[in-house]
């Protein structure tokens, strides 16, 4: 017997006496006593002579590999499915002591003497005697080839067809890293990010964002990142506007409030009939800051309600009107060039808190 190492003594003892001692040759014909005293005195070199032997331990257990043509055990195994998909067999074979091979690998009691054993159905988990076939390495790698090139062909295929490497991954099975080395071997020259990306012509994108679409409204629109917007917007040479609303204190907020107040004498200056609540308690921004609106009084509406009550709310709540009636202006146009229907009456609104009636509306 060659004692596995890292073994412990009574460990060796206990499968000297054990009866599953399955090695070719059987036991040696020495004493239990002579063992015990070959281990305790030659220990170390029995670890340096068979230091190549197929052994592991875990938690202070010996797990030892079957060798080709060794018979294995004639108890029950346990079955485990190993990392790579192959179910093993694991013996007891003495006290924190074990044998296993693959169950592929048993053939007639034995662990096969083959080189390679094949599923021939490709599932690693059917080891029935039928599905085997006991191949040579090449054969084996052969074998695997052919299934191999005709994997690539498909997704080469597919690859052209226009599919990403990810999609690709998810339908066929595979890791996107396995995808990508098949289309290397096949000498395909794969595609980068930017191609993928939707043409952006940088003149258009220009214009809009000169007309007030923010750069993540426009993103939204061409749907490319903002990155790519903003890169369009500076290659036409157009100022990017800073980020958030305009400062009011730039705008000047509480000059404009006090001039739209002084206009609409507290009360709201749209008045929608059954929706109207009278006093005016908010200012309205017929264009909005976020599109470059200012707290200018012809940018302004003295309303009542608020975002959601009252004719405040019903301008948000009804947007193709409000455009009609002039209470909103889109971002393209400017305030002081669009008329407002004020109460009932059409009007163009200026920049020092007045107004005149507009006799023709286009």
């Amino acid at each position: 017997m060659k004692p596995p190492e890292g073994a412990r003594l009574d460990n060796a003892l206990d499968m000297w006496h054990s009866d599953s001692w399955d090695c070719p040759g059987g036991k040696p014909e020495v004493s239990a006593e002579q063992l015990a005293y070959g281990l305790a005195v030659l220990e170390p070199w029995f670890r340096e002579e068979f230091a190549s032997e197929k052994v592991r331990t875990t938690s202070q257990s010996v797990i030892r590999q079957l060798c080709p043509g060794e018979a294995v055990p004639m108890t029950a195994p346990r079955r485990y499915r190993a990392s790579k998909g192959y179910i093993r067999l694991r013996w007891k074979v003495g006290v924190r002591s074990y044998v296993e091979t693959y169950e592929h690998r048993v053939l007639d009691g034995r662990v096969t003497t083959a080189e390679h054993v094949h599923h021939k159905n490709r599932d690693k988990t059917d080891n029935r005697p039928e599905n085997l076939e006991h191949l040579t390495a090449d054969e084996h790698a052969a074998e695997h080839g052919q299934e191999a090139l005709a994997r690539r062909r498909v997704i080469v295929a597919m690859y052209e067809r226009g599919q990403s490497i990810p999609t690709i991954s998810k339908v066929i099975g595979m890791d996107t890293g396995a995808i990508s080395r098949h289309l290397a071997a096949a000498q395909v020259v794969t595609r980068t990010k930017s191609d993928y990306c939707n043409s952006l012509d940088s003149q258009t994108v220009a214009e809009a964002y000169a007309s007030g679409i923010g750069i993540k409204a426009l993103a939204r629109r061409y749907r490319v990142d903002v990155k790519r917007i903003r890169t369009a917007i500076e290659a036409e040479g157009v100022a990017l506007r800073q980020p958030g609303r305009p400062s009011s204190t730039v705008t000047g907020e509480a000059a404009g409030r006090r001039k739209i107040r002084s206009r609409s004498g507290g009360m709201c200056e749209v008045q929608i009939v059954g929706v109207c609540l009278g006093r005016a308690h908010s200012a309205h921004h017929r264009k909005n800051r976020s599109q470059g609106g200012t707290w200018s009084p012809l940018n302004l509406l003295d309303t009542c309600g608020d975002g959601t009550r009252g004719c405040h709310g019903y301008i948000t709540e009804h947007p193709t009107l409000a455009v009609e009636n002039g209470w909103t202006v889109r971002g393209a146009a400017d305030p002081a060039a669009v008329p407002v229907l004020r109460r009932g009456v059409w009007v163009r609104l200026d920049d020092e808190g007045g107004w005149a009636a507009v006799t023709e509306v286009a």
